[in-house]
């Protein structure tokens, strides 16, 4: 699995098991999941973002946790490697007459490197998160936002305007209520002579 891309053994670069039993499937995986950890895996060494679909029920979640755990367990086995060649490095310049001052300051500066590298890659990863968690708090908060509540002046007008609607009360007592022999009152007798329907 570990495979320098280039002459510097101590950072090689971990290329995706070709073997599927690498990634300790507990089943024979279909292709379609083959090719999800492969891909998963390649996303992760390389930092990239990765965007995967798959059809309801290929075991997505299955593959994600195989696919990663494998990578993991890689790059362990990588810093583990690392650690290794710092120390071979150190002896052979011990061997070769270095004082022990030089050794040690050497080794510090390439712990001090490697952590740095550590620190900014978990900065850049808060800074993504942070950023993550404002857009999708502002997404909630649109989601929540009420519909604008209309102001009075606009709320007033509108009832105004019902009030040409409304039916004119009833008035029983008055002369222009009364039925004429042709069933209308006098107030629609006068309405229906203006558009001339009588």
């Amino acid at each position: 699995m570990l495979q320098p891309d280039h002459d510097d053994a101590a950072d090689p670069r971990l290329a995706a098991p070709a073997d599927m039993a690498a990634f300790r499937f507990p089943y024979t995986p279909y292709t379609i999941q083959a090719d999800f950890m492969r891909n998963l895996y390649e996303a992760i060494e390389h930092r990239r973002i990765g965007i995967f679909e798959s059809p309801t029920g290929t075991g997505k979640t299955l593959s994600l946790i195989c696919g990663a755990l494998t990578w993991l367990a890689d790059h362990n086995r990588r810093l583990e490697l690392n650690q290794q060649f710092l120390k071979e490095k150190i002896s052979a310049a011990n061997s070769a007459g270095d004082p022990d001052w030089v050794i040690f300051q050497e080794l510090e500066s390439q712990i001090a490197e490697q952590k740095r590298q550590q620190v900014e890659a978990q900065v850049r990863r808060a800074e993504r998160r942070t950023k993550v968690e404002a857009w999708e708090s502002a997404r909630r908060a649109k989601r929540r936002r009420p519909a604008p509540q209309q102001s009075e002046a606009n709320s007033l007008t509108a009832a105004d305007q019902d009030d040409d609607l409304l039916v004119d009360p009833y008035a029983s007592d008055t002369e222009s209520t009364l039925v004429g022999e042709d069933g209308y009152t006098a107030a629609v007798r006068q309405l229906l002579q203006r558009q001339v329907w009588l």
